[in-house]
């Protein structure tokens, strides 16, 4: 879906991720423009983690955009592994 409001051709992507009141340890991930897709790995079960993406544009880095996810229990094999859910979206706290 394009932007509401166009402001130049994105360069890159900042994936961040981390748990409530640990953003001192937040994952960064650097993708370039042309990637849409993002696994996190090693996610506690029955968790919440907050990520957070910001694009990068000739201008520089705009502003990070934050979601909080839970994760949910390991089922056994056959079934889908480390299943998350991602809350409703909302101005999210660290």
């Amino acid at each position: 879906m394009p932007p509401l409001s166009p402001n130049g051709r994105i360069l890159n992507y900042e994936v961040t991720y981390w748990r409530p009141g640990m953003k001192q340890d937040a994952l960064k991930i650097l993708l370039p423009f042309n990637v849409f897709g993002f696994s996190a790995t090693g996610l506690q079960p029955e968790s919440r983690y907050l990520f957070g993406v910001s694009a990068e544009n000739s201008i520089g880095w705009g502003p990070q955009a934050v979601a909080a996810v839970v994760t949910t229990v390991q089922r056994g094999s056959g079934d889908f592994e480390g299943a998350s859910r991602v809350e409703k979206a909302k101005k999210v706290e660290d």
